[in-house]
């Protein structure tokens, strides 16, 4: 839709694109004029992106070359911000951060900073689910020794996993059979029942073993349900 002689602000940002497999970031943008939506093409300069959309006809350009907010990229004197209360600071195409070399330079420090926030939480993980599985028999008060023989393993065993140390080597299986021991009361007639074993790994074993049993449990307590074979 060829669109160069309607008014209409155009909008403009920086997008870093941390999910994928290389950094490729760009500027991208639109034109809203009333309930219409004009998209623009891509660029890694910033400048272009400003050029081609004056090139269009438009007036009222605002841009965002990081995180911060808009810059005036249009024609005339820059509008007022309504959160400073003062006219827009306004876009040079000599502003080193819309080239592309600082755009990928901000691409990777941001995409480093996603990366070790991903494995501080990764780290993490064994130790918060070891704490939750702890909760689980405290709040039904059962000791550890308890514990270790309703799974019929050694109580190194449960204090290694509360503790977080062997967490992450316990299988989604074993989180389940652990989650059943820790129900209150302890239900022997829906523990030997099977609730299937499973092979695939998730972002948290010990909640997908939770919601595991939860569902199970649900399903038994249908209606007429009690009397048929799993």
């Amino acid at each position: 839709m060829t669109s160069g002689s309607l008014e209409g602000w155009v909008y403009l940002a920086w997008d870093d694109d941390l999910i994928a497999d290389e950094p490729h970031p760009r500027f991208y943008g639109h034109r809203e004029y009333g309930d219409l939506i004009e998209d623009g093409p891509e660029f890694e300069d910033a400048s272009d992106a400003v050029r081609w959309w004056r090139e269009r006809g438009a007036e009222k350009i605002l841009i965002r070359l990081d995180h911060s907010r808009y810059l005036w990229a249009g024609v005339g004197l820059p509008p007022v911000d309504s959160e400073t209360g003062q006219a827009r600071p306004v876009f040079s195409d000599d502003d080193p951060a819309g080239r592309p070399e600082s755009s990928r330079a901000r691409s990777e420090a941001a995409r480093h900073e996603m990366q070790e926030q991903f494995a501080a939480q990764e780290s993490n993980k064994p130790i918060l689910m070891g704490a939750r599985l702890r909760q689980r028999r405290e709040a039904i008060g059962m000791s550890v020794q308890g514990l270790a023989e309703r799974m019929d393993v050694t109580e190194t065993w449960i204090h290694e996993v509360e503790s977080g140390r062997t967490a992450s080597a316990v299988t989604i299986n074993q989180w389940i059979d652990l989650v059943w021991a820790t129900q209150k009361p302890w239900p022997d007639e829906r523990r030997l029942r099977s609730t299937g074993k499973f092979g695939w790994t998730a972002f948290d074993l010990l909640a997908a073993a939770e919601d595991i049993v939860r569902r199970h449990i649900n399903s038994t307590e249908q209606p007429g349900s009690g009397d048929q074979d799993p």
